[in-house]
């Protein structure tokens, strides 16, 4: 008889052992399918150990998705996204290898059920809700589909993780996330106002990647003005941490342009929020992730931003706008919302479509055709 098992915790609530053993029966399988429930410190351990126990293969659930890549062969797929679902034991128990293979079913999942629906993906923007493994999934599988990927997500700690991931490399690549700075001296100011941040006594480091490692290809000498000798680019990580909204801290409030993101948690509404991102010399971009309307339109009327969004990051990339901003980010030539006024006369036209003229007083006259 084969063992098939589910890991998670909690997972006494799950309906999957009655599911798959109902299967198993309807197919004539001499298989079962238990839950197994271990504490999180312990995860990877249950996982290598379910081999000795004769286990055929696990389905992986919540929280243990990416602990269960410490524990297994990852195929290709569930190493990039970091995250696994599935475990095969077939390799150990046939004496071909000395852990299980693991892999990630959910970018299948997701993939295979917008085609089902025909839900085209290729070329539109895709909304992932959350960061956990199964969005990491979504948002990998999307992406690798044609998609252009937004990960929305509630929690600092997520966000923490994405940041620690990142993938800095050659921005020709679909794989990275993130190239290069643009000069030393951008670098310069990225590690200055980094300091700063590390030094004040409101703030908590979170991630600080900062010193990143020069990604693999990009080692050659001297082939960049003002680069690092042993470097072709600036190679920079994300540095993230925590800040009270009351804050004086300078890079709080300034444009740093690079990865260097401050993440505040305050009491009060959208109002609140607007006015604390508009407190700040500079406006170039920025965005409202909602499902309030109310709140989208209030920040719509009200951030001081060359370019704003809705529910989309602000990558202030859309080469159909005049780019730029308001402040001091709009030095120079008029942008954004100011070129309109600076650029355009606003003339007031009415059109008339039909055959008798009506004024505003009640006066009217007959349109003489003849004479046209």
């Amino acid at each position: 008889m084969d063992v098939y098992g589910l890991i998670g915790n909690p997972v006494e609530h799950s309906l999957s052992p009655s599911l798959h053993e109902a299967g198993y029966g309807a197919l004539g399988l001499d298989a079962r399918y238990v839950t197994f429930e271990p504490d999180a410190d312990a995860a990877a351990a249950a996982i290598t150990g379910a081999a000795d126990l004769g286990v055929a293969g696990l389905n992986v659930t919540v929280p243990f998705k990416r602990d269960a890549l410490d524990a297994v062969d990852a195929a290709p797929l569930a190493a990039r996204i970091g995250a696994v679902n599935t475990v095969d034991y077939g390799p150990v128990r046939a004496g071909e290898a000395d852990r299980p293979r693991g892999h990630n079913t959910d970018a299948a999942g997701v993939t295979r059920a917008l085609a089902h629906h025909d839900v085209p993906v290729d070329g539109r923007d895709a909304l992932v809700v959350g960061a956990g493994g199964a969005g990491r999934a979504a948002a990998f599988a999307l992406a690798d589909a044609g998609a252009t990927v937004h990960v929305a997500n509630r929690t600092a700690e997520r966000a923490v993780e994405l940041a620690e991931d990142v993938t800095v490399g050659d921005p020709l690549s679909e794989a990275t996330f993130m190239g290069p700075l643009a000069d030393a001296d951008q670098v310069a100011k990225f590690r200055r106002y980094n300091e700063l941040a590390r030094a004040h006594d409101d703030t908590t480091v979170l991630v600080d990647r900062a010193e990143l490692a020069v990604p693999a290809g990009h080692e050659a000498a001297g082939t960049t003005d003002g680069a690092p000798s042993d470097t072709k680019g600036f190679w920079v990580g994300p540095f993230v941490y925590a800040v009270d909204a009351d804050t004086d801290l300078d890079p709080f409030r300034e444009e740093v342009f690079g990865p260097h993101v401050a993440l505040v948690e305050y009491e009060g509404g959208v109002e609140r929020a607007v006015g604390i991102a508009n407190d700040t010399a500079y406006g170039l971009a920025g965005a409202i992730i909602s499902e309030d309307y109310r709140q989208l339109h209030y920040y719509r009327d009200h951030a001081e931003v060359g370019l704003a969004y809705a529910n989309l990051p602000c990558i202030g990339a859309e080469v159909q706008l005049p780019f730029g901003g308001v402040k001091k980010s709009g030095s120079g030539p008029p942008h954004a919302r100011e070129v309109i006024d600076a650029v355009t006369e606003r003339t007031a036209w009415t059109l008339n479509n039909g055959t008798e003229i009506r004024m505003a007083q009640g006066l009217s006259a007959e349109i003489d055709r003849e004479r046209m």
